[in-house]
């Protein structure tokens, strides 16, 4: 068994966290919590030194990858960019209130040799048996706490809700909050608000409702229904079709409040949403003044809830049923298309959905689907972008111009790009930019070093005088003993300097960069949607798409080099330059979309895997770049041309020549309305083809093989071999035997016939 020892009295180098967790608490509280752990120190007389403060301000602690320091400081821990043995917090719950509390400070001990201490604890060491009992304890306390107070919290919403008032949150559009005043010793203070109608919006509400009894319209359409109408002030537009929706089944419109609907928690740092059962949910009638009677409300809800079986019974043959019953809350999602998320209308900004039409099959017998990128703010009116953008054909250029970009003269491996070495020369000179406006702190400590070991250097010849003054030499073991700690704590950040600048050679190491761009190869020839869209996202920005089928990639620069994104965009302000994201201005056009963090893909790997899916979930991974660390890509929709276009011209020909439509349908392998397209669109584009016959005598099968079967005939088939022969009916059969005989009959007639003088 292994045995550890921590010796508190130690010059320990020791890293700060500092967290509240929401705007509406104590300002000051981060200060206070410094204050706090100061004081502990001070109070037990440990010598430690704080190489680094971390803070989070109006975060909450149920969730890790939203805190900004907290990342930063665990990327510097396990890189080693900060070289601490001890993070110290006020209390655990300052550190998170997460269930992989123990998992998180058992990693940082077994991995990278950092303990996670708490003042309130007294810096109780938890590798001890005391230390982790206290280390269970304060995981359930940090877990446990969150969810007793909302426990708490919920219980006296429940209990304002049942007695009319309302629980909180923003009202639903078309109501408003009114508050009932209370005395408080002579004061007048607010008990308690009561949903009422708001005046402005009311209207609005009732014209929503009344258009979907009476039309029984998706909300989709109602939404377009409401964007469109000219008496609703554009300050209240655009409407949302989701939003439309939810309001048609909020029961608070006829009176009842219906609250409680889900449950919400952390789940693998990630928010879930669960729906509850239909006895957990509480139901208040009569909490409001109704805007519309029950039984109009219960009728669209008849339309709304046939339309919403229909496509989960849809959704549901579609599904695999495996027999499995417990789903996983937090699975992450898998893609069936290479670019979701990455497509953005260039007009609002939302992401674009791939929609895929019903499935067909082609003249060779094979199933497709047409699957194209549209905004969906263009369905319900919200943005004027109907551009359909075809899916196969943008992947196909993405990653065409992606190769040519990233991997020029691919072959299997990518051998160094011309485009690297500049790269990685500009990335220097920025780095160089950036340190050259920062204090020569280097020469500073050398400097401080050299006077600091001078210093020891006189008072060990002090010391080494027996009849010096004791009083003398205890005030020489102090400033010594002062002296040592600024000594260890000058190399440790001379150490984690130079540790930077390798750092940032490794970022720009050619080999690394090639390394992680053959890597992209791999995985785009995987033909893996999640993966691929992974490893791209590292790369692309965004696809801008607009409403003149103008297409635009921005692909950054720095995808390959590992950390210089963040070290770019953290630095902004060097060198005088501004390193944001272009202004984008709404120039009268549509309402733009804050753009949503994506869900999490469902990637297998470790903890880098993990880290990757992350920033690639967050829509403004690469902000605070400047304009020169991306290339911009600018692509044009193909216009489709249909099949009928190709053969327009030589159908047109054919014609000319005397076939009938059905004719030309044999010989092109068309059907006859497809002829008729070609003719039309021949008739467009060539002023040969404008005075085509419109009508021509359909061909007649008996008469044009008549001789031939006649022919047959005399060899001596019977009627019934002359049927399975030319494979026609009896009757067609007989018809061209009885037409041979007229044509017969009219040659002897006209060889009888004398010839005139």
């Amino acid at each position: 068994m292994l045995k550890r020892f921590f010796d508190p009295k130690l010059a320990y180098r020791i890293a700060v966290y500092l967290r509240m967790s929401s705007d509406q608490q104590n300002k000051r509280s981060p200060e206070q919590q410094l204050a706090e752990i100061k004081r502990t120190l001070k109070a037990l007389s440990y010598n430690w030194i704080i190489v680094e403060t971390y803070r989070d301000d109006a975060k909450t602690g149920r969730l890790l990858r939203n805190r900004k320091d907290y990342q930063r400081m665990m990327q510097g821990i396990k890189t080693g960019e900060i070289n601490v043995d001890i993070v110290l917090v006020d209390t655990i719950e300052r550190f998170g209130r997460v269930e992989e509390l123990q998992a998180i400070r058992k990693e940082l001990y077994e991995k990278h040799g950092v303990l996670v201490l708490t003042a309130d604890t007294g810096f109780t060491d938890p590798n001890t048996p005391q230390g982790k009992a206290m280390g269970m304890v304060e995981a359930m306390r940090a877990s446990e706490h969150g969810r007793i107070l909302g426990h708490n919290v919920l219980r006296g919403k429940r209990d304002a809700a049942e007695q009319g008032h309302w629980p909180g949150g923003p009202p639903p559009f078309g109501l408003m909050l009114e508050n009932i005043m209370k005395d408080v010793k002579g004061r007048q203070e607010v008990d308690h608000s009561i949903l009422v109608h708001n005046p402005e919006t009311n209207w609005i509400m009732k014209l929503l409702f009344d258009k979907a009894c009476e039309t029984g319209w998706g909300q989709t359409r109602l939404a377009r229904f409401l964007n469109d109408h000219l008496d609703i002030p554009d300050k209240f537009k655009p409407f949302q079709a989701p939003s439309v929706g939810y309001w048609l089944d909020n029961p608070i419109y006829s009176g009842e409040l219906l609250w409680e609907q889900n449950s919400t928690g952390i789940v693998d740092d990630a928010r879930v949403v669960e729906r509850n059962r239909p006895e957990d949910m509480l139901r208040v009638p009569h909490f409001c003044t109704p805007t519309v009677s029950r039984q109009q409300q219960e009728a669209i809800w008849v339309v709304r809830h046939a339309r919403r079986n229909a496509i989960l019974a849809a959704r549901a043959g579609a599904k695999r049923n495996d027999g499995k019953l417990i789903d996983p809350p937090a699975p992450g999602m898998t893609l069936k298309y290479l670019l979701t998320g990455l497509v953005r209308c260039g007009h609002c900004k939302r992401a674009m959905n791939p929609c895929s039409s019903a499935a067909y099959v082609t003249k060779s017998g094979e199933s497709k689907r047409y699957t194209a990128y549209s905004c969906p703010g263009s369905v319900s009116g919200a943005c004027e972008n109907c551009t359909r953008v075809p899916e196969e054909w943008l992947r196909e250029i993405v990653i065409e111009t992606l190769r040519e970009r990233l991997f020029p003269g691919f072959s299997g491996s990518v051998t160094e790009p011309d485009w690297l070495a500049p790269l990685v020369a500009d990335v220097r000179n920025e780095v160089a930019c950036i340190t050259a406006n920062e204090p020569n702190l280097g020469a500073a400590w050398d400097q401080e070093l050299k006077n600091l070991r001078d210093k020891q250097s006189g008072w060990a010849l002090s010391l080494a005088n027996r009849n010096l003054n004791p009083a003398i030499r205890a005030k020489i073991e102090s400033e010594w003993g002062k002296a040592l700690v600024r000594q260890q704590e000058l190399e440790g950040l001379r150490a984690e300097r130079q540790h930077a600048r390798e750092k940032l050679d490794e970022a720009v190491d050619s080999q690394q960069v090639l390394d992680c761009l053959n890597h992209l190869a791999e995985v785009l020839a995987l033909n893996n949607p999640t993966l691929g869209n992974l490893e791209l996202s590292l790369h692309i920005d965004r696809i801008d798409c607009f409403r003149d089928s103008k297409i635009v990639m921005r692909t950054c620069k720095l995808g390959a080099l590992t950390g210089a994104v963040e070290m770019f965009a953290k630095d902004n302000d060097a060198c005088g330059a501004q390193h944001v994201a272009p202004t984008e201005t709404n120039d009268g056009g549509p309402t733009q979309a804050k753009p949503r963090r994506r869900a999490r893909l469902r990637v297998d790997g470790g903890a880098d895997v993990k880290a990757a899916a992350n920033t690639a979930a967050d829509p403004n991974r690469f902000a605070g770049l400047g304009d020169e660390w991306f290339w911009e890509d600018v692509f044009q929709i193909p216009e489709k041309v249909w099949p009928f276009q190709n053969m327009a011209i030589d159908v047109a020909i054919q014609r000319l020549a005397g076939k009938t439509h059905e004719d030309l349908s044999k010989q092109f392998g068309a059907t006859v309305p497809t002829i008729r397209k070609a003719l039309a669109y021949a008739a467009e584009i060539d002023e040969r083809f404008r005075d085509l016959p419109r009508k021509m005598p359909r061909s007649r099968w008996h008469e044009d093989n008549a001789l031939e079967v006649a022919a047959r005939k005399a060899e001596g088939l019977g009627t019934n071999e002359l049927v399975a022969f030319f494979k026609k009916s009896d009757t067609t059969i007989r018809a061209a035997l009885e037409y041979a005989r007229k044509l017969s009959k009219r040659r002897h007639r006209s060889d009888m016939r004398p010839e005139r003088p």
